[in-house]
């Protein structure tokens, strides 16, 4: 029988967690399915992260982490009006990745378990915060125009990296979300200042 999951292997465990939680579902991922892609014991898994909840929520922020980070980059990125369109651009490409499931499991993830739940809502919330805050300075340092609503732009700009997610996940191809990113252009274009 396996045993505890060696401390650099947590991270494969995590990620092979991830990946049955995103094709499955919360709800829907039994601790058989966990224990046969991770390739440890089910006490093996209770010993190191105690519940199914606990796994969830690491590999979650691991993805999260690891996944989001080319997106979390562009945060970074000194124009904020080509932040919002090379993050467009990058989801588009990222969320047809052939290796993993379709879409983002962050973004378009949802579970009824109240906790699982709790913990993508809080994730897809602090990436939007960000986001607004960059708006924000962005609009404080005349990049984008002074009648730009950090808040709603952000939630606006969210919700079209979520459609973008659910499309990728109902089928559509890099050709298609590509072509997405592209029409939500002219309304990224009105955001910087003349």
């Amino acid at each position: 029988m396996a045993g505890r999951p060696r401390k650099a292997s947590i991270e494969t465990v995590l990620d092979r967690a991830m990946e049955v939680f995103w094709r499955l579902g919360y709800a829907e991922a039994a601790m058989s399915d966990l224990t046969e892609a991770c390739g440890v014991g089910p006490s093996s898994l209770y010993r190191t992260f105690e519940s199914k909840q606990e796994l969830f929520r690491r590999a979650v922020e691991r993805y999260a982490a690891r996944d989001a980070a080319g997106l979390s980059a562009l945060l970074e990125t000194d124009d904020p009006h080509e932040m919002l369109g090379s993050m467009l651009d990058q989801a588009a490409r990222s969320y047809v990745d052939p290796v993993l499931p379709r879409g983002c499991a962050v973004l378009s993830g949802r579970a009824a378990d109240p906790d699982a739940a709790r913990v993508l809502k809080d994730l897809r919330e602090a990436f939007r915060t960000r986001v607004k805050d960059r708006i924000q300075q962005g609009v404080e340092a005349g990049q984008l125009r002074s009648d730009v609503d950090p808040e709603a732009t952000s939630r606006v700009f969210l919700s079209l990296l979520q459609g973008l997610s659910n499309q990728a996940a109902d089928g559509a191809d890099s050709v298609s979300l590509l072509a997405m990113a592209q029409a939500a252009r002219p309304w990224v274009d009105s955001l910087r200042q003349p």
